[in-house]
């Protein structure tokens, strides 16, 4: 049975459709159960939870300190409620199936959402909860910079590099590798580098993704001036390049390649390992739900802010050469000396005259007794006498004192015989010299003095122009003939003349002529064993 409602018409015919107690004709909705109230919902369902204000698709991206919600529109919904873990987060308008939450609402200020922190949303219209999506935050830091010093010696990069030739000059180039792991895309980043010891010097930075992309991605990079530390810079001019992200792989391996650090082929000084160090970061990202730039929060790969943000690694240097300076380029010569390269000898410095015999110091512990002239048989005809330069150089062979152009036997030291200080084979009076003059001149008679830088052993003379009647002589035993004026002076014992000067012999004349002219002729002065002195005048006397 079914009451006639208060709605009733006089024509009941007691029919109750929705079964709620009420009549038809009394019931304002007969076909739907209602206690009073309009049964139907929003969308016109009996009963109904308006579901056509269901919200579907919801998804949670986690960011930096936020997280962005998106859902499908509903074109039944006035507006969308958010909750976060439970409770109201804000509402957005039903034309914005999206919010950025922040931690706060209508761009409050806050300090955002926390580091690496996972939130549930659930969102809803005036209908039916949506599904619960969960989003994590990014953590503290997010960008890592790691060194990579696998291709920093030039022998493994000669055979390794996939690089090459990064200079021109038709050899692999060393390199120094940097690699970000980032969670952002990245439109600049900065850091410094410094090498201990700063024996290589850094010449060049490229972009690691402008160099795996061919120029088809990433950004500009700089480098302060070539030496063992500076800065690299990475930038687009024009604002529109980046570096995507890069996450970590499997094992901590992957990210992107940052920059590429080229080094100096040649090192300037000797060492057997290099340290290297990157520090002060500075990474700038775009945000991936607004596009503007945000600064990252860059780290080493330790993900330890506490113990600095810095990393260190070391290579070994390539094989040194003679002057134990890494991939330098001096090396052995043949006088077994270690030579160009940073050596600053030239190659062959101990053989200047380049005859295969080096001089004294070199390494292979020849001495070249001619050291700037050619003399490869080293012949040197008195190295008994002490002396050190061979004939090839020697202007005196014999050593005697005199130049070999003057001597008439270069290689036979003959000595100084009347010790004049002029070797023999360069002395035109080499038994001595001795000087005639007259004194005393009578008309009868006149006296030959000497001067002698030797003994005198004998004498012999023909005077002319007077006729001799007689010659004396101190330790001489003389002989005189008168008929043609030969005088002979000398001793049967021995007896000489010592070195000086005196009265050679006095003569007595008699005079052939008025105004007679006595000169000598044929003298001869005698030295020791038979040697002859050479003699200067006498003229003649009057």
């Amino acid at each position: 049975e079914c009451s006639s409602g208060s709605e009733a018409s006089t024509d009941d015919d007691g029919t109750d459709n929705d079964s709620d107690g009420t009549c038809n004709d009394g019931d304002l909705w007969p076909d739907c159960s209602d206690e009073g109230t309009n049964p139907y919902d929003e969308c016109g369902e009996c009963n109904g939870i308006n579901a056509c204000q269901e919200i579907t698709g919801l998804s949670a991206i986690g960011g930096l300190n936020e997280v962005m919600l998106q859902w499908d529109y509903n074109p039944n919904a006035a507006s969308y409620n958010i909750y976060r873990d439970g409770d109201f987060a804000c509402s957005v308008p039903a034309t914005q199936p999206y919010y950025l939450d922040d931690g706060t609402c209508d761009d409050g200020t806050g300090w955002g959402l926390g580091y690496d922190t996972e939130y549930c949303y659930t969102v809803v219209a005036n209908g039916p909860s949506s599904n619960e999506a969960c989003g994590t935050t990014l953590p503290q830091l997010q960008a890592f910079l790691d060194l990579d010093l696998s291709l920093a010696n030039a022998d493994i990069a000669a055979v390794a590099s996939p690089f090459g030739d990064l200079t021109g000059d038709g050899v692999a180039d060393a390199v120094i590798m940097v690699n970000m792991v980032n969670f952002f895309a990245v439109n600049g980043y900065q850091f410094s580098f410094s090498m201990n010891t700063d024996i290589v010097a850094a010449i060049a930075a490229i972009d690691g993704t402008t160099m795996m992309t061919g120029g088809a991605a990433g950004l500009t990079a700089q480098m302060s001036a070539p030496g063992s530390s500076g800065t690299v810079i990475g930038f687009d001019i024009n604002g529109t390049g980046s570096i995507p992200a890069g996450y970590p792989g499997d094992g901590g391996a992957g990210g992107n390649l940052l920059a590429v650090i080229i080094l100096n082929s040649q090192y300037s000084g000797s060492g057997d390992e290099v340290a290297v160090t990157i520090t002060d970061f500075v990474v700038s990202g775009i945000n991936p739900f607004t596009g503007g730039s945000v600064t990252l929060n860059a780290c080493d790969a330790d993900l330890d802010p506490l113990n600095g943000c810095f990393d260190v690694d070391t290579f070994s240097t390539p094989a040194a050469d003679c002057a134990n300076i890494p991939a330098g380029s001096a090396f052995i010569d043949s006088c077994d000396d270690c030579v160009e390269g940073l050596t600053g000898n030239a190659a062959d410095f101990n053989d200047p005259d380049s005859d295969g015999v080096c001089n004294a110091g070199a390494t292979n512990g020849e001495a070249d007794n001619c050291p700037d002239t050619d003399n490869t048989d080293q012949a040197d005809n008195d190295i008994e006498d002490g002396e050190d330069g061979g004939d090839a150089c020697d202007a005196d062979d014999d050593n005697d004192g005199c130049d070999d152009a003057a001597d008439n036997a270069p290689f036979d030291h003959h000595g100084d015989f009347d010790s004049d200080g002029t070797p023999d084979d360069c002395d035109a009076s080499p038994y001595g010299d001795v000087t005639l003059t007259y004194a005393n001149v009578t008309e009868n008679s006149i006296d030959i003095l000497f001067g002698s830088d030797i003994p005198i052993y004998g004498y012999q003379f023909q005077v002319q122009g007077v006729s001799l009647t007689a010659a004396t002589d101190g330790p001489f035993d003389v002989q005189m003939n008168p008929n043609n004026g030969m005088v002979i002076g000398f001793s049967l014992s021995g007896a000489t003349i010592d070195a000086g000067s005196g009265t050679l012999v006095h003569l007595d004349f008699a005079s052939d002529l008025e105004a007679s002219s006595l000169s000598l002729s044929g003298v001869i002065v005698a030295g020791q064993s038979s040697t002859n002195i050479v003699v200067g005048g006498p003229g003649s006397a009057d």
